[in-house]
This record gives C-alpha cells, structure tokens and sequence, in this order.
C-alpha cells in the first residue's frame, strides 16, 4: 500500500516540482494518515476485513482493539470513491497529517520554516473535492459529507498514532519503507519527468 501510495501521490505535478528534501518531508509528515485512508477504502472496496480469516491475521499483526475500529470506520466510510480518491491528493498536500515527531535530524525538515509552497495545490484540490460534492451530493448533503469525512480522517490519524507508538512490528515497517522511499526520490532526482504530458 506505501508503495502504490508513493506512486500515486508522485505522479501529481504538483508534487513533482518540489524540491527532493520537500518532497521527502511531505512524505515522512503525510504518509501515515494517506495509507491509513487508502487501506479503509481498500477494505471497504474488497471486502477483505469481513473475512474471518483476513480479520484474524491482521489481528495478530495490529492487534484486536486496532481491527475493531479498522471495521468500525469501515461502517462510517464514504461509499463514493471518487471522495476518497480525492482526499487522500488533498491529504497528500497536508501541511501536516501525522503528530508524532522521530527524527534524527529535525532541523533539516524543508517544510519546517514553513509550508507556503503547498498553499497553491491545497486549494486547487481541496476546491476539486468541494466542487466534486457539490456537483454530486448538492451543497446541504455535501457539507455533511465532507464534514464526516474530516471527523474520520481525524480518527484515522489518531488511530495511525497509537499503531506507529504501540506496534513495534509497525513502526519498523513503516520507518523501513520511509527510508527507501526517500532513497528512491534521491536516485529519481537526475530522471527528467515531463510534467502534464509534456516533453
């Protein structure tokens, strides 16, 4: 899932023309709340976390406590993928979607003197994902959506806090996979990639 996420967030422009040391910031800082996102719309779109089975051994793994609120926000998702596909750009483009700070080096953060560099492409997608609900759902049942949409997010986040605090076995997949996502934007940095098309 970190690996498609990566994908699908560095195939956006807007991503592409950050810097390497932002683009790796905005990974570390947003990551965890995109996966958390994307694997609550994979299990809703699959299925998988009904099945006694899958349930069980992602229990093993995150624990019982962590796959009874997996369902539970499973329940509250919304059901137009569309949303969620659009959240998880405009949670991509988050000045900051993860509360735990573990650096080593905390000073070296592109995005820690500030995030005015993403200003311009969180209000281009946040205003798609608006338009989007509004066009679909009219602006009464829009302000609902999304407003539950953010509250779920929120209890994504915390959830993806306690899993990375509590689950060693989590916290070292995690920093693993950070760690060679940022070494493949280093290695990616000298490929020149047309944006929009273009060449």
């Amino acid at each position: 899932m970190y690996t498609s996420m990566k994908s699908f967030i560095s195939s956006s422009p807007d991503f592409r023309i950050l810097t390497i040391n932002e683009q790796c910031s905005l990974f570390e800082r947003n990551l965890h709340g995109i996966v958390a996102l994307y694997s609550a719309h994979y299990f809703r779109t699959t299925g998988i976390i009904d099945t006694p089975k899958c349930l069980q051994a992602f229990s093993i793994v995150y624990g019982s406590e962590m796959m009874r609120q997996a369902k539970h926000i499973n329940q509250q998702l919304d059901p137009d993928s569309t949303v969620i596909i659009l959240m998880l750009i405009v949670l991509a483009f988050s000045s900051n979607c993860f509360v735990v700070v573990n650096k080593e080096k905390p000073l070296l953060d592109s995005l820690l003197n500030g995030t005015f560099r993403l200003f311009g492409s969180q209000n281009v997608y946040i205003e798609l994902l608006w338009k989007y609900l509004i066009y679909r759902y009219g602006y009464y049942e829009s302000v609902i959506r999304f407003s539950r949409l953010i509250g779920l997010i929120l209890n994504l986040v915390k959830y993806s806090v306690v899993l990375y605090t509590n689950n060693e076995f989590y916290y070292q997949l995690v920093n693993e996979i950070l760690a060679q996502i940022k070494q493949s934007f280093t290695m990616d940095q000298d490929v020149q990639k047309p944006l929009w098309g273009k060449t």
